[in-house]
């Protein structure tokens, strides 16, 4: 409580008194609200520092899982590049299939886990019509025809977000901007890290309920013939560091009746948000041995819930935005 020691009756000078602290009272007010506008939203940008008591004690930098030449030249640029060979380790989501890969979390064990149980069979689960047509793009995007039969309705939607590898035309044919990262930092150090594990990208799936999978199978489905005009307006989002724009571009294939049905929060908490938690907590052990860069998925630094927010807002860091120069 603000009050005038000396004055010990109602008077003009109290009145006064109480007026000015009415006014202090509304700085500070102001002041905590204009604190809170200029809060990080993480909508744009690809690199930031996160620091601890003064000290930078990691740089995140949000990827592209793109082979685009475009894309690969910005984990090129000097300040990039820089920053990766001046940490001492190296964070990123699961090891991409090179030398250092750990055929424990391999590939055919993933499979295994894309597979429905029982001999269950994706028609079953979608219905002739939507099967038909799943069937048909996923053996145009190069899955096996006996391998889609048993696929479950999530990995099928996520394999029609592939394509085959091309040797030639606009930005393709070059290597995977994460894998070059991964191996850029292999030839730097040999403290690397994983801030998810193929096992654990599989089972933030384990709880999709399946009304959510086939409803948003049948829009990845419907959406097919844009993937390409998709693809370049996700490179051009991520060129702008613009977060915001490639989450709505992530989300462009959801239709208006899975929207209306709570398909798009589940296909965002099971597709990012549940991940986020847990790639937030395994950046910690990293950051206390040494200075660490981090290279995520870009999605995954994006907005509040992203693990630039979680690490501000539940672990104490000071996040701030790098210009990529």
């Amino acid at each position: 409580m603000c009050h005038n020691a000396g004055d010990m009756q109602v008077s003009e000078k109290t009145t006064v008194g109480k007026f000015g602290c009415a006014l202090t009272a509304c700085a500070l007010l102001c002041a905590s609200a204009a604190s809170a506008a200029e809060r990080e939203r993480f909508d744009r940008g690809l690199l930031w520092s996160v620091s601890k008591d003064g000290a930078v004690v990691a740089h995140v930098f949000g990827t592209l899982h793109s082979n685009d030449a475009r894309v690969l030249k910005v984990a090129q640029s000097p300040t990039v590049d820089g920053l990766l060979r001046s940490s001492e380790n190296f964070g990123m989501e699961a090891f991409p299939k090179t030398r250092y890969f750990n055929p424990h979390w391999g590939y055919k064990s993933v499979l295994n886990d894309m597979m429905l149980p029982d001999g269950g069979t994706l028609e079953q689960l979608t219905g002739p019509e939507l099967y038909a047509k799943v069937r048909e793009r996923l053996i145009q995007n190069g899955v096996p025809a006996d391998r889609i039969i048993h696929l479950k309705p999530w990995a099928a939607m996520h394999s029609l977000t592939m394509r085959k590898s091309k040797s030639d035309g606009a930005g393709g044919g070059g290597e995977i901007q994460d894998s070059w990262l991964f191996e850029r930092a292999a030839d730097i150090t040999s403290n690397l890290y994983q801030v998810e594990t193929l096992e654990e990208l599989i089972a933030s799936y384990y709880s999709f309920p399946l009304d959510a999978q086939v409803g948003l199978l049948n829009d990845r489905a419907n959406f097919y013939g844009r993937m390409e005009a998709h693809r370049e307006k996700m490179t051009e989002a991520y060129l702008a560091e613009d977060l915001d724009g490639m989450l709505a571009n992530n989300v462009a294939f959801i239709s208006a009746k899975s929207e209306k049905a709570g398909f798009k929060d589940k296909y965002l908490k099971h597709v990012l948000r549940d991940r986020n938690v847990v790639m937030a907590h395994y950046m910690l052990a990293p950051m206390r041995k040494g200075k660490t860069f981090f290279a995520l998925g870009a999605l995954h630094i994006q907005g509040e819930k992203g693990v630039l927010g979680i690490l501000r807002d539940t672990y104490g860091f000071e996040v701030r935005r790098v210009m990529v120069k």
